[in-house]
């Protein structure tokens, strides 16, 4: 426990350490606000969206000899 106690401690020491400098420190100046972006270059946009698109596959050709052929054969029953 004696941890928590440092800690405890150094805490509440920085914490007044905080208020003393406020008491006696000087207020500077406000801080410079300005809305402009000087110097910076111009934000990047992409371009317009362009959807690419494709034509539709034509329908298989069913009948080519090439399907044909790689059917399987039908098996007639009682043929051996």
């Amino acid at each position: 426990m004696p941890v928590f106690t440092f800690l405890a401690v150094v805490g509440l020491v920085l914490i007044g350490l905080l208020f003393v400098a406020d008491a006696t420190l000087e207020n500077g100046p406000p801080p410079i606000v300005t809305s402009d972006r000087t110097g910076l270059p111009k934000s990047w946009r992409p371009d317009d969206v362009k959807t690419l698109t494709t034509a539709p596959a034509p329908a298989p050709d069913m009948t080519s000899d090439a399907v044909v052929s790689a059917q399987p054969k039908a098996v007639h029953v009682g043929e051996s």
